[in-house]
């Protein structure tokens, strides 16, 4: 009865009221071995302590809401499969206009402060924009940072710190990570000999969920950035995502495993659009020392997981030798 009482709190708190669970099918899931695989200490596993009870309890708890939570998104999945298809980006997207904005044409940011001395420098900001300067290069003030980087879909983009007094931004401000990458995909793709030489890139910042584009394959997946690589007769869309990998599930966690995935959704969307090639990659900001050591693996078999690593300075050079050799 506990561990029903809290898979019906856990599907509460996720809004998952179309869940049926009965006491029924979680006895018959515990008594199934197959769907799992339990790693633990004998002396956790021990029948000669009554202590490893509340233990026990535990392990069934956190495997049942896995599989809660894994059965919701793949039947979500499933309702939502048909629907599934490719359409253009154009100015009214959230993505580019912010989830609240109201604005009838173009792009714009919506920023929040209560310090007089940003907001007047913000109103700066949008002059020059709207001047003869859109793109506005090595402009800061109180943590606000513009990126000059002119292959984004809308120019300038903004990154802040943790620490600045401009409350909220939209679109979404960039954290130093995002902010790094996309720098070095602007300087990347501008670079003479480089992989993208030949190729038109255009690239753009997620949001999360709610009004970016998001994934049930890959455990409600909202990757930070989406690039197009575009010539005659193809276009390769390439979803990437900056991140600290420590903390996820090694290599069957469904972001990485998200870098096969995207190949099913490929497969079904040929039909109508051959031409388009999908991709997804993340960036580890973890250090490849410790996350090889953590999960176990080696750096080649991450790599094939879709995984590299920021502090490889050939990191992007990886990812489009991937993409542009199919």
């Amino acid at each position: 009865r506990a561990l029903q009482a809290d898979l019906e709190r856990f599907k509460a708190e996720r809004g998952w009221h179309n869940v049926n669970i009965s006491r029924i099918v979680v006895d018959q899931l515990l008594r199934d071995p197959s769907w799992y695989v339990l790693h633990a200490p004998k002396t956790v596993m021990s029948l000669n302590f009554v202590g490893n009870m509340r233990q026990w309890q535990q392990m069934a708890q956190a495997l049942l809401r896995g599989y809660v939570e894994r059965y919701y998104r793949l039947s979500k999945q499933a309702f939502e499969m048909p629907l599934i298809g490719y359409r253009q980006v154009d100015v009214h997207d959230k993505n580019v206009l912010g989830a609240s904005s109201e604005a009838s044409d173009g792009w714009h940011y919506r920023t929040q402060t209560t310090n007089a001395a940003t907001a007047q420098e913000l109103t700066n900001l949008r002059l020059r924009i709207e001047g003869s300067d859109p793109v506005v290069e090595a402009w800061s003030f109180e943590g606000v940072k513009v990126l000059g980087v002119g292959s984004h879909i809308y120019v300038p983009i903004l990154a802040s710190d943790p620490a600045s007094n401009v409350a909220t931004i939209e679109p979404v401000a960039l954290d130093s990570n995002e902010a790094d990458f996309a720098r070095r995909l602007d300087t990347y793709a501008k670079t003479p000999g480089s992989l993208l030489e030949d190729w038109d890139v255009r690239f753009m910042r997620n949001n999360s969920r709610g009004s970016g584009i998001g994934f049930y394959e890959g455990g409600s997946f909202y990757p930070d950035f989406v690039v197009w690589l575009t010539r005659a007769g193809r276009q390769h869309i390439v979803f990437v995502d900056p991140k600290g990998m420590r903390n996820l599930g090694g290599t069957h966690d469904l972001k990485v495993a998200f870098h096969s995935e995207i190949k099913n959704i490929e497969q079904r969307l040929n039909a109508s659009q051959p031409e388009v090639r999908l991709h997804s990659f993340l960036v580890s900001v973890t250090p490849e020392s410790e996350l090889t050591q953590y999960w176990n693996v080696d750096a080649q078999q991450l790599r094939d997981t879709g995984v590299v690593f920021h502090e490889d300075i050939d990191h992007l050079n990886k990812i489009f030798e991937t993409v542009l050799g199919e």
